[in-house]
């Protein structure tokens, strides 16, 4: 049924319809919930397609969506539950008010780690996309992901990575992190 929403939710026809009837509140339960890695990376991956919408932006928060996508992306070891969780963080910090949240419920920490750490091309991607996100137009994140070692970790990815979509995403990362901040630049060179 997760996948299905996902595929569903994938279509911007269908993001309201999937939303208004229950598909928030189910997928976020799912994501609370279930022990199977498939559900988890189907779930989390709905909800992020549903987040490219603003007002199911708004929506997941107001419901707790963003708790448990959070959880998934600190304690997870499945690559495919970490890249849809990371990558429904990074829709849904499109959001200013989601960008705080995040930040709140120590989401930028397990994103970096994920960033220096991880091994698989779909997680880095989706992971630095969301620091990229997080710290979009937010100094307090950018300063967070600084000091919890983002810059470092997205440097070493840009250095080390033979895929072309992390290095746009790291790179578009990095920019968001030093803008308008100096001492995030001065950390970098």
């Amino acid at each position: 049924a997760a996948a299905a929403l996902a595929n569903l939710a994938d279509d911007s026809g269908n993001r309201g319809r999937v939303a208004s009837c229950g598909g928030l509140e189910a997928l976020c339960g799912l994501c609370n919930a279930s022990q199977s890695d498939a559900v988890l990376a189907c779930a989390a991956a709905a909800l992020g397609n549903l987040a490219d919408d603003d007002g199911n932006r708004t929506a997941i928060e107001k419901i707790g969506g963003l708790e448990p996508l959070v959880r998934l992306c600190s304690s997870s070891v499945s690559d495919s539950v970490l890249e849809s969780a990371a990558a429904a963080l990074a829709n849904l910090a499109y959001n200013e008010n989601n960008r705080k949240r995040i930040a709140q419920l120590s989401g930028i920490e397990p994103l970096v780690w994920l960033c220096a750490h991880s091994t698989s091309d779909a997680v880095l991607e989706s992971a630095s996309a969301a620091l990229g996100n997080l710290a979009y137009y937010n100094d307090k994140n950018r300063i967070r992901i600084a000091e919890t070692g983002g810059l470092s970790a997205l440097a070493q990815l840009c250095e080390s990575t033979g895929s072309v979509t992390v290095l746009e995403s790291a790179t578009g990362a990095l920019r968001h992190v030093v803008y308008n901040n100096e001492s995030n630049r001065i950390r970098f060179v």
